[in-house]
């Protein structure tokens, strides 16, 4: 039998209907890949402080206070907190149970995916390949494992129900699907800030794919310009940093930019690589190069109809990532800025499928997209134990990038969270050198030192503080002169 006829024998080559069976097996399939974060207990930073509520910041009045911009809760919206409260009242103080809500919500969202590519006529094969990548990219380990980044698991999973039924209102007209769309879009926004850009999403999808149909469309057009102008006043109202409330001036948004290469390394090679941004040459010097072949690519297939689809996936990708590189703090959010790239994945998801379907030399290539997938499973299972626990993550951050002041100073602050004090102060002195008049660090030096005994030790650090400062100034004066 040749192998023509034996994939024909395989009943995932076959052209028929994608069924309930393939969301099933889509569905466990999630729960194969980020099962094990299940068993993670406190796996970040920021994670006892929603499971244990320890400050009442997070979780307050099930959530109420953050969507009336109440004192403490600004962390996060109304959506997200509720989903926490509902979690602590099933099993108080267990992180299994959130954990387990995060993989929910991820499976989920993978089944509407495949859904979507379904009512986009894509192959049954191609659409479960696809599928089972974004189910298993590692690029998602942040936002699964890490508890706080629920925000993001809602946002995208609400922006693909929403989009789900736009799609099925442009094919019907029915008033029901118009209904949900705008109700799925408004849950969006209570999750998540960055919610705020949804409608717009929404919007290109309606100007670009159907737009000989935009006269029909006229009046969800008008309902989705209406949300995001609500949602625009209520983050005024609300006045919170991290939102579409952008300001331009104080944005850093260079400074930010240089995580791109980056990330786009790791969307198209996803394994062995720090949690956190490492800003290496070498690794950025390949992901410009990738992205340059991206950027070929797209002209090359310009003028044919998968554009379309291809431009919507990047108004996405534009939109989702907008907010985190236009935000008040100078590092806001780039220590966890995989969790951020959740929403965005979807509009990369998006243009692969498109440019893959675009590309003759990629189209023709079933195992290309099998290899990919490999690819994929083979580095979530190897990454995902990195997030077991803050310290494994801390560690392999560093070594990638030893000398970034802001993962030894996390890692220094977990060391001393759990007493682990001599592990602690090792990098508290160590981060003096580089902040030699930071109170905080010197402070908490002297507290170590004065807990575990050892006077020596502070009056060293001590005196090199003040070396350190005396030969800082000495160095701006002969600069000045």
């Amino acid at each position: 039998m040749n192998r023509k006829n034996l994939l024909n024998k395989i009943d995932i080559f076959d052209s028929k209907e994608i069924s309930f069976r393939d969301y099933l097996g889509i569905f466990l399939f999630v729960f194969v890949i980020w099962g094990i974060t299940v068993n993670f207990g406190l796996s970040f930073f920021g994670d006892s402080s929603i499971v244990y509520n320890e400050s009442g910041k997070y979780i307050n009045e099930l959530g109420i206070g953050s969507l009336l911009g109440g004192k403490g809760t600004e962390e996060f919206r109304i959506g997200t907190s509720l989903s926490f409260s509902l979690n602590k009242i099933l099993a108080p103080y267990q992180p299994f149970i959130f954990h387990l809500t995060n993989v929910l919500i991820h499976a989920l969202s993978v089944c509407f995916i495949l859904h979507i590519l379904k009512l986009w006529e894509i192959s049954r094969f191609k659409a479960l390949i696809w599928a089972a990548i974004a189910a298993s990219h590692p690029l998602m380990t942040n936002s699964i494992a890490w508890i706080p980044a629920r925000a993001e698991l809602l946002l995208g999973l609400f922006f693909i129900i929403a989009f789900v039924f736009l799609i099925y209102y442009l094919k019907s007209r029915n008033l029901i699907y118009w209904i949900s769309s705008m109700i799925f879009q408004i849950f969006a926004f209570l999750s998540n800030d960055t919610g705020i850009v949804i409608p717009l999403v929404l919007l290109s999808y309606i100007i670009l794919i159907n737009k000989k149909q935009i006269k029909k469309s006229l009046p969800f057009c008008i309902s989705t310009v209406a949300n995001y102008f609500i949602f625009y006043f209520i983050n005024r109202y609300l006045d919170i940093h991290y939102s579409a409330v952008f300001h331009f001036k104080n944005a850093y948004i260079f400074d930010k930019i240089r995580i791109f290469p980056e990330m786009f390394l790791k969307v198209y090679f996803p394994f062995a690589l720090s949690p956190m941004p490492v800003f290496d040459t070498l690794i950025i010097s390949i992901g410009c190069l990738i992205f340059v072949l991206f950027l070929f690519l797209l002209w090359r297939n310009r003028d044919k109809a998968e554009i379309q689809f291809i431009s919507f996936g990047i108004i996405i990708l534009f939109l989702g990532l907008l907010p985190f590189f236009i935000t008040l703090k100078k590092n806001d959010g780039i220590d966890y800025f995989e969790s951020l790239t959740y929403f965005p994945l979807f509009g990369i998801l998006i243009v692969s499928v498109f440019l893959e379907k675009a590309e003759p030399w990629l189209n023709k290539n079933k195992y290309g997209l099998i290899f990919g997938l490999i690819l994929g499973m083979i580095g979530s299972f190897s990454n995902v134990n990195t997030y077991s626990n803050p310290e494994t993550y801390f560690l392999k951050s560093l070594h990638h990038n030893p000398n970034s002041i802001s993962i030894n100073r996390k890692l220094a602050d977990y060391y001393f969270s759990v007493n682990k004090f001599n592990k602690s102060l090792d990098l508290y002195e160590k981060l003096i050198e580089f902040e030699p008049e930071n109170d905080e660090l010197i402070s908490k030096c002297v507290y170590i030192c004065n807990k575990i005994s050892d006077s020596n030790r502070k009056t060293r650090i001590l005196f090199k503080v003040d070396s350190l400062i005396k030969a800082e100034s000495e160095m701006i004066k002969s600069n000045y002169k």
